[in-house]
């Protein structure tokens, strides 16, 4: 059984989110939104009683998860799935760690996408010379854990001190901590630093 959160404050495609939901008869699906136009059918359930701000809906997410989570029995977390629609780096790896804490499996097509597209330009780098201030995959990898290495920082101020796009920034960010050389600064910190088990591996020229 699936449990879908679609974070609609920051992916409201009705064609990309349609084109991704694999929906059986007892799947869920839970939109946090606070606009009032539906981006689904009435079947969904939605989330829209939380506060105005930034990451609001995030803490929103997160709580209702964690509720959810807990009502679990042992036996139901063996045949649940959780997936999280949202680019929002910071959110899918709060989303990803609650999942993995209680034994469940996680997705994010989102976050993949994104994965995959940073793999293929790895494996194919001759499509990526078009100009000569495009950075490579590679050359923001270098970048950021320079950032990284001086000070823990958080992933909008590394988007802003490099001028690059947050969204480039994200998929480096993943990659790095998949790869387990980067890590929260604490469960609660927005901040990225140098993993302990990295810590004495991470060489920059």
């Amino acid at each position: 059984m699936k449990v879908y959160y679609i974070d609609a404050e920051n992916v409201n495609n009705i064609d990309v989110i349609n084109s991704k939901l694999k929906l059986q008869i007892l799947d869920k699906i839970f939109i946090f939104s606070r606009l009032k136009n539906k981006i689904l059918d009435e079947s969904c359930s939605y989330i829209t009683e939380y506060p105005k701000g930034k990451n609001q809906a995030d803490f929103c997410i997160i709580a209702h998860l964690s509720k959810v989570l807990a009502e679990l029995s042992q036996s139901e977390r063996h045949v649940f799935e959780f997936i999280l629609f949202s680019k929002d780096i910071e959110l899918w790896v709060a989303f990803e760690f609650q999942c993995k804490k209680s034994n469940v499996k996680v997705r994010n097509p989102f976050i993949e996408d994104e994965e995959k597209t940073l793999n293929k330009l790895i494996i194919q780098p001759s499509i990526m010379v078009k100009q000569d201030s495009f950075k490579t995959p590679y050359d923001i990898k270098k970048e950021v854990l320079k950032l990284i290495t001086q000070e823990p920082v958080s992933a909008k101020q590394i988007a802003d001190k490099l001028k690059i796009n947050p969204q480039d920034i994200s998929a480096c960010l993943t990659r790095l901590k998949q790869e387990k050389i980067i890590e929260r600064l604490d469960n609660m910190s927005t901040k990225w630093t140098v993993s302990k088990i990295a810590d004495e591996k991470i060489k920059i020229n």
